[in-house]
């Protein structure tokens, strides 16, 4: 009798376990994962798996993942957003989504050689054209807009202590118009090689209604000198620095326009 009972859970275990390894795996805590699911369509969730741009008509606005929410995409990954998005929805059940702009309001741009969705309304970029090498000047640029109208706004780039600021100008402040874009440039230099994180800031302080600071930071990569042909040239989003109103004399010397070459 004992033997039988036995050997009754022994066969019960091994059937378990035939079960077990004759199923598709588990993804933690979902659904099956479907077996002809592509792990490259998985990894499009990751920056490093976005296809270089030279050009914003490279880019173009689509849904993507479980929320749908708007992403430029390069349009030679049109169909792996797809995937992804297919992915993420088969996966698990429906995530809660917050509210996300109609389409319409966003843009597809090239910045900094990656696809990337901007609001029309109000928005701040940074843009750095030229990769940057170490003991050579390069570049830094941020536009900014807002959709009201305001008396006084300033802004500022933020830049690590490291740059050495060559000349332009690092911020600005004045009147602004709803939709109009504002630029400033600063040429900077820093000797070591590595990664860096710089950030842009603008603010409306008089004369408008409240409205939300906007703001905006990236790493960029500085190169050890001679190390990397550079890459070919891309578009350029932002336009020449836009001139403050007159300021008195000890801050005329920030109004410093690049050379035209840059342009």
């Amino acid at each position: 009798m004992k033997w039988n009972a036995c050997l009754g859970l022994l066969l019960c275990i091994a059937l378990l376990a035939t079960c077990a390894r004759s199923q598709p795996p588990l993804t933690p805590g979902g659904p099956l994962i479907p077996a002809d699911f592509s792990l490259t369509a998985r990894a499009f969730e990751f920056e490093d798996s976005k296809a270089a741009c030279q050009a914003s008509a490279e880019c173009t606005l689509m849904p993507v993942g479980g929320c749908g929410s708007v992403r430029a995409v390069h349009l030679s990954q049109v169909e792996l957003a797809n995937a992804y998005t297919e992915y993420v929805k088969q996966s698990g059940p429906a995530a809660q989504c917050a509210p996300n702009l109609p389409i319409e309001e966003y843009e597809a741009l090239c910045l900094n050689r990656r696809c990337l969705e901007v609001p029309r309304s109000a928005r701040l970029l940074l843009e750095v054209p030229q990769q940057p090498v170490a003991g050579e000047p390069f570049w830094v640029g941020m536009g900014f807009r807002f959709h009201v109208d305001a008396e006084r706004a300033e802004a500022r780039l933020l830049l690590p202590g490291e740059l050495k600021v060559v000349q332009g100008q690092e911020t600005w402040s004045g009147p602004v118009a709803a939709g109009q874009d504002y630029v400033l440039w600063a040429q900077v230099e820093i000797d070591q090689a590595g990664r860096l994180y710089i950030g842009g800031w603008a603010g409306i302080k008089d004369g408008g209604p409240a409205v939300s600071p906007l703001s905006w930071g990236e790493y960029i990569t500085v190169a050890p000198r001679g190390s990397l042909t550079p890459p070919p040239g891309a578009e350029r989003i932002l336009p020449a620095p836009t001139r403050m109103p007159p300021a008195p004399a000890p801050e005329a010397a920030h109004n410093i326009l690049p050379p035209s070459t840059m342009w």
